[in-house]
């Protein structure tokens, strides 16, 4: 089986801060509620005054400002969660490459004062693989060349729609860009493949045009991307995979 090297996780340190965010909000939510109840009270006591209407209203519209928070924090916590789900399985996946491959996630390359955050490198024989996980559900659909794709999905409350995001290809092709300069200033020259990783088992993807410099896998293709993988043919020698795990694993 091929070695993983998970680095700090930035999706589950992210996840766990907006959790704890969360929980505050909410208890502060429930102080607001509490606060709401408590003025509207006054307001009926005091006859209607202007007094008690005026903290019976703030009340209200703290405590609806402060639910609407929440709400959104516990969106952002599914989001993140959901990107925590799909590189587990995409370690998992990988972890199946065989032996003298290694899978290096959550890596940081810096260059020319611009930071890249890739999911997931893969070294070993075959070259290095840089794959950018996602992990959407739906139905996804994109031209090649485009920079904006499209996702289509039901809603929690049963109700299809579409949304766009940016173009996965042109994430892993500016993480190709940077990694290749990395390696290239530390004495490393060797060609670098992008490979694009939908990892949710409910995802259907279609890409019209040629993606064949930056395949497009999905979780029903998911043994061809490791045929992929085992298919290069950069025939590097330990001492090469050395030292790139070596230099990959130092950057920051």
């Amino acid at each position: 089986m091929a070695k993983i090297v998970k680095n700090d996780h930035h999706l589950e340190k992210e996840y766990i801060e907006e959790k704890s965010h969360r929980s505050a909000s909410f208890f502060v939510c429930i102080i607001m509620l509490a606060a709401t109840v408590f003025f509207g009270a006054v307001y009926a006591v005091s006859g209607f005054t202007l007094f008690g209407s005026l903290c019976a209203l703030s009340a209200l519209i703290g405590f609806i400002a402060f639910a609407v928070g929440v709400t959104k924090d516990d969106s952002k916590a599914e989001i993140l969660k959901s990107g925590i789900e799909g590189e587990t399985e995409t370690a998992f996946l990988l972890s199946h490459l065989p032996q003298g491959y290694t899978v290096v996630q959550d890596v940081h390359i810096t260059y020319d004062g611009k930071t890249s955050e890739i999911d997931n490198i893969v070294i070993g024989k075959s070259g290095i693989f840089v794959i950018e996980t996602k992990n959407q559900k739906g139905y996804i659909e994109a031209d090649v060349d485009e920079k904006d794709w499209i996702q289509h999905k039901v809603g929690r409350g049963g109700t299809p729609y579409s949304k766009e995001f940016y173009s996965p290809i042109k994430q892993v092709g500016t993480h190709v860009f940077r990694l290749s300069r990395y390696l290239k200033a530390n004495g490393v020259r060797t060609y670098i493949n992008g490979v694009v990783y939908f990892a949710n088992p409910e995802a259907a993807v279609e890409i019209y045009g040629d993606c064949s410099k930056c395949p497009v896998f999905a979780y029903k293709s998911r043994h061809e991307m490791l045929g992929y993988i085992l298919s290069g043919d950069a025939n590097l020698t330990k001492e090469q995979i050395r030292k790139i795990e070596s230099l990959i694993r130092a950057s920051k």
